[in-house]
């Protein structure tokens, strides 16, 4: 599929729509426009996941594996990406549907895939809440994984978790009253109100949401990298030795707080303050010894994330964890022409690993394109 006729088939259904336009919309053929997508991403997804790696990946020993998997694939919810291409490391969206043209120009994404260039976007979780293009901002999403399943992988954030039972929105977040900036809340309405949006297509959006790989790992020649939506799991006397099998960071698994270890480092944060605080709840601060011990467990040697709304748009920390933000301001000369947005203080930024030169990682603007 060709840029353009990628942007046309959007914009076919999608052109000039927000999240107050669609509920009073006749959608019938856009929500069967998302049912395709969501079965097709569905389908690519579990066929990622048929690979027999459990015959490879034992012990925890990331570098290890580094030309043992030979491709990329799906396992136990984590991804491992063995392939030795330049990577590009895509922070929060939020329902920002405006800025994926234009983080997608200022990678070049068409003009490498054109040219069979090999290279690999992440995109770090938190697709949903708070911006003003749910839907419009899943479905470029997931036309992007449909036709190009091996340059685009999607991570869980903790934006994206949540189910409807009886009418009823449970959220991974704290409760918030009926807003319809909230994903979950706007579905269940759309549910509810809208005759055209059936049982079918709500189950799709569940199970897609739900069933997000948590974490990647990259091995490439010069650095293996872990990207995750939030940071690590809860340190046990500043060490990770409770962690045995790659299948705890997303199973059932609790931690010695009793709170299930997926959730932590879906919900961390890195911290430079000089005290530590108590690593209680599901989001808890960690410190660089903590990190320094993690990477050393997992054998890695380097961390990407999202999850925070940095003001910068990138924060590199400890030389050896990244915080990237992708949802934000893009400038029409001195006015902010994204409205999509609920960063309008923040540069868009995303990270780029050139696997020739390795580390360091280079942050690159996202900024209004030329046409």
């Amino acid at each position: 599929m060709t840029k353009s006729s990628f942007w046309k088939l959007i914009n076919t259904y999608w052109k000039d729509m927000n999240n107050d336009l669609l509920l009073e919309s006749d959608s019938k053929e856009r929500f069967d426009f998302n049912k395709s997508l969501l079965k097709d991403v569905l389908k690519i997804h579990q066929s990622e996941k048929e690979n027999g790696l459990e015959n490879i990946i034992k012990d925890i020993d990331t570098k290890s594996l580094r030309g043992k998997i030979s491709g990329c694939y799906s396992y136990k919810d984590l991804y491992f990406l063995d392939d030795n291409c330049d990577y590009y490391f895509v922070g929060d969206i939020h329902s920002d549907a405006f800025i994926l043209e234009h983080l997608l120009d200022s990678i070049e994404f068409f003009e490498k895939v054109d040219k069979k260039l090999p290279f690999k976007v992440v995109f770090l979780g938190d697709y949903v809440d708070r911006g003003k293009n749910h839907l419009k901002t899943l479905n470029i999403l997931l036309l992007l994984k449909k036709h190009f399943p091996e340059n685009i992988y999607l991570l869980m954030g903790n934006h994206d978790i949540g189910k409807i039972e009886n009418g009823e929105v449970t959220l991974y977040l704290k409760k918030v009253e009926e807003d319809m900036d909230y994903f979950y809340i706007y579905l269940n309405h759309l549910h509810q109100n809208h005759k055209d949006f059936d049982d079918e297509l709500l189950d799709l959006y569940m199970t897609f949401m739900n069933t997000l790989n948590v974490a990647a790992f990259i091995l490439t020649d010069k650095v293996t990298i872990k990207a995750v939506h939030g940071g690590i799991p809860r340190p046990l006397d500043d060490q990770f030795f409770y962690i045995s099998d790659y299948g705890q960071l997303t199973d059932l698994t609790l931690d010695h707080e009793e709170t299930r270890i997926r959730d932590c480092i879906l919900w961390s944060d890195p911290s430079i303050q000089d005290k530590k605080t108590p690593h209680t709840g599901k989001r808890f601060k960690f410190y660089e010894d903590q990190l320094i011990n993690y990477l050393k467990h997992m054998n890695i040697d380097l961390v990407v994330r999202g999850h925070q709304a940095i003001e910068m748009g990138h924060l590199p920390l400890f030389d050896k964890i990244h915080t990237i933000f992708s949802s934000g301001y893009v400038n029409k000369g001195d006015e902010n022409i994204n409205t999509d947005t609920a960063y309008d203080f923040i540069p868009p930024k995303v990270l780029h690993l050139d696997v020739k030169k390795g580390l360091p990682l280079k942050v690159l603007d996202i900024k209004l394109n030329n046409h």
